[in-house]
């Protein structure tokens, strides 16, 4: 008897007062059992993060979905918020009762796309809308309409691209990153007597010039005409 004795008290030690006192209520108080209701909350969306009465942060409850057990509460009226990336946030308020269970089926909407991005070189950091998401190659889930892309990688040329995300959809943008030094190459240009061309083009050009001053005076030559006394009679 003395050993069930000290096994029981060791029992009643070991076992969390939590277990044997009431579920608190509103102010930390316990509420007894008969006078509690339930929430179940239905969301099809796995993952998505749930509070209950967000303003009062001393009697908040916080979980993920999905929820195998309703959620005893103290009857009145409470407030859930469900948010998950991508989804737009959902907020109910509800009633409830000593007793009853009150389901709140949660209707996550999404609304983001995701956004793909590639560059050669890969590593360039890359900002949506001014925030950075991110360097390449990268996934972003993103807000579904149009964003202003920007990559940005040292020593190189930044690019900016305007892209359209869809619901549902991957939106892929590539680009390739020339360096500052093939840009500044590229701004200066090739330097024209350089060039063949340039040399050909004067060539030729020379050539014609000398081909007319021939010409003049051969034509000069032809059009004298000779008189009877043999003299030759200047235009």
């Amino acid at each position: 008897m003395r050993r069930l004795a000290a096994w029981t008290c060791c029992l009643l030690l070991v076992i969390p007062q939590g277990l044997w006192a009431a579920p608190p209520g509103k102010g930390g108080r316990p509420e007894s059992p008969g006078r509690l209701g339930w929430l179940q909350i239905t969301c099809p969306v796995e993952g998505a993060r749930f509070v209950i009465d967000e303003e009062n942060e001393a009697d908040s409850i916080a979980g993920t979905t999905p929820l195998s057990t309703p959620i005893p509460l103290p009857p009145g009226t409470h407030t859930v918020r469900v948010v998950k990336d991508g989804y737009l946030p959902f907020s109910e308020v509800f009633d409830v009762k000593p007793g009853q269970t009150v389901e709140v089926e949660v209707d996550l909407i999404f609304y983001s796309g995701t956004l793909r991005a590639l560059t050669a070189p890969s590593g360039a950091e890359v900002q949506v809308d001014g925030a950075s998401v991110g360097r390449t190659p990268l996934e972003q889930m993103v807000a579904i309409g149009e964003h202003v892309v920007r990559f940005t990688l040292p020593g190189h040329v930044e690019e900016v691209r305007r892209v359209q995300v869809r619901t549902g959809q991957t939106t892929e943008v590539t680009v390739r990153l020339v360096s500052e030094a093939e840009a500044r190459k590229a701004a200066e240009g090739p330097v024209f007597w350089k060039q063949w061309w340039f040399w050909t083009v004067i060539g030729v050009v020379a050539g014609g010039a000398v081909a007319a001053g021939v010409a003049i005076p051969m034509t000069r030559s032809s059009s004298r005409a000779a008189t009877p006394d043999g003299e030759i009679a200047l235009p």
